[in-house]
């Protein structure tokens, strides 16, 4: 099955229904964006297939993310690297597998940190021949997770209770066996779901572990850049000047000081709301400093521009700006040129953007 869309960035593959019998393997191949977004091949070796349905969740926005991982080899833990330093939930959702015979296995996530995530398995024997899954990440605003259950028999949940215009599924976490049947539900409108899970027959039930989750469809938080609350000046006749570089910027709470020419990109912690940086130039006659601030991010004009010239006797000039910022974890560019500094911020919103919060650069008058 090929399915042609365009502009779709991620791709939640799940599987609704599992009737089948042993000896059974489900293949789902990587999709190709903009292309063919999903190819399933179903081979019933020795069996058949009483019935299987899939769906999917197109997604197109960068504060979702989808790992898809057709097939883990070997089955040990694995790190994956993540772009978004902002995820703060991460789930695990089988894809595929095949088996040989009687098998347990346990699939989750073992840690989730700014640059990757790490999925563990645990697998109780070797009859386990094929594993395939999906790693979904998000923004606490994008996605809740609800309790995950163990069950050992027949199981209903409570109702669970939706946000306003999201969609809703849940993921197997672990098998002993096959003999697995679940129904989720998915709505524009808040509404309350059941979840369940029924046993094959009377005298049959897989124990196994299941998690729901729900995604929010419209998000409204957006990831802002930091921006200068103040600014204080200060030019003076520095008598020990020769001690000193042409130019340092210092961003004092990163305990990061720049002065030769290049570029370093830092994550600033989303505990650090305020963020101080000092920069001073030596002055020369015939020289300003031409200075481009982010100063305000809901305002009109969002941008202020200074020039201070280097006149007189005054041999150093000093800018002192404290950024203040969202408890989010910013994502900067610092580059370092033979003028000045220049600050870029990357924002993950429905997009990527890069905006640039600070230029601050030595010219002729």
């Amino acid at each position: 099955m090929c399915i042609f869309v365009n502009q779709i960035e991620y791709l939640i593959h799940k599987q609704n229904d599992f009737l089948f019998l042993q000896n059974f393997k489900l293949f789902i191949s990587k999709f190709l964006p903009q292309i063919c977004f999903t190819q399933n091949t179903i081979y019933c070796l020795t069996q058949a297939v009483y019935g299987i349905r899939l769906k999917w969740y197109a997604i197109d926005d960068q504060r979702v993310d989808v790992i898809t991982v057709t097939n883990l080899n070997p089955l040990s833990e694995t790190t994956y690297p993540i772009a978004n330093p902002n995820f703060k939930i991460a789930k695990v959702s089988i894809l595929s597998f095949s088996y040989c015979g009687a098998f347990e296995f346990e699939l989750l996530v073992s840690s989730l940190s700014t640059t990757s995530v790490k999925v563990g398995i645990q697998t109780a024997n070797s009859n386990l021949l094929h594993l395939g899954f999906q790693i979904i990440l998000g923004t606490t605003e994008a996605l809740t997770p609800f309790e995950t259950k163990a069950t050992t028999s027949q199981y209903t949940s409570g109702g669970l209770i939706l946000k306003q215009i999201v969609s809703f599924f849940f993921y197997i976490l672990n098998y002993n066996s096959v003999t697995l049947h679940h129904t989720d539900q998915n709505s524009s409108q808040p509404l309350q779901v059941l979840l369940f899970n029924i046993a094959w027959s009377s005298s049959v039930y897989a124990p196994n572990t299941i998690s729901a989750l729900q995604m929010k469809y419209i998000l409204s938080y957006e990831f802002k850049p930091i921006q200068c609350d103040t600014l204080r000046i200060s030019k003076y006749l520095d008598r020990k000047i020769n001690e000193k570089t042409s130019k340092q910027i210092n961003l004092v709470e990163e305990n990061k000081i720049y002065i030769t020419e290049g570029q370093d990109s830092i994550q600033v912690s989303d505990t650090i709301q305020t963020l101080n940086v000092i920069i001073y130039f030596k002055c020369y006659s015939n020289k300003k400093v031409h200075t481009v601030i982010n100063k305000c991010n809901n305002c009109l004009k969002q941008q202020i521009t200074l020039d201070r010239n280097c006149h007189g006797s005054m041999n150093i000039i000093y800018f002192y700006m404290r950024f203040t910022s969202q408890s989010d974890f910013k994502e900067l560019a610092i580059t370092t040129t033979t003028n000045g500094f220049s600050f870029d911020q990357k924002l993950r919103n429905y997009d990527v953007q890069t905006k640039n919060v600070l230029n601050i650069q030595m010219q002729d008058i």
